[in-house]
């Protein structure tokens, strides 16, 4: 069985009563990782070169490593396929960086997936996962942010490789 287990208050276990998500939500070390993640790691990944995103990367491990040295490390673990966004001009970093419609389909797949809790078997979940993203996209009325300055962007760059329908 697929799912986190929930007894709705039954019991006196720590979680057992607001699950695992409530209790996340209202941890401070969530809420702090959060506040990092916002506010710091965009200055690493919104900077114009490399060489300017790595002292970034410096500047936010000397901040942050004495409360969240994971963080930083796998930053650095992951730093060669990382920096392949600069290669992009910054129209086309800041399609790639913007996240909202990301968060905002899996919002909608946590929330198919937290009503049933538990699912008989992989496919099941996979279905329910499908049907949710084929429900969202039918609400998908605006455009991508910025999309135009990087379809121009993507003409200019790849030129006559690619085809666009505006």
């Amino acid at each position: 069985m697929i799912g986190v287990p929930y007894d709705g208050g039954v019991t006196n276990r720590p979680g057992a009563r607001h699950g695992p998500r409530e209790i996340r939500n209202q941890s401070s070390l969530m809420r702090s990782i959060h506040h990092v993640s916002r506010i710091d790691l965009k200055r690493i990944y919104q900077s114009s070169t490399v060489d300017d995103a790595e002292a970034e990367l410096d500047a936010f491990c000397e901040k942050w490593d004495s409360k969240f040295p994971s963080i930083g490390l796998m930053w650095r673990r992951h730093w060669p396929n990382l920096i392949t966004i600069f290669d992009y001009p910054p129209q086309i970093r800041k399609v790639i960086y913007t996240t909202n419609a990301i968060e905002s389909l899996n919002s909608v797949i946590r929330k198919s997936v937290r009503k049933r809790k538990l699912f008989p078997s992989d496919t099941a979940a996979l279905k329910v996962v499908y049907l949710s993203a084929m429900e969202a996209s039918k609400r998908w009325k605006r455009p991508v942010r910025d999309w135009k300055n990087a379809l121009n962007q993507f003409a200019i760059q790849y030129d006559g490789e690619l085809s666009f329908q505006s």
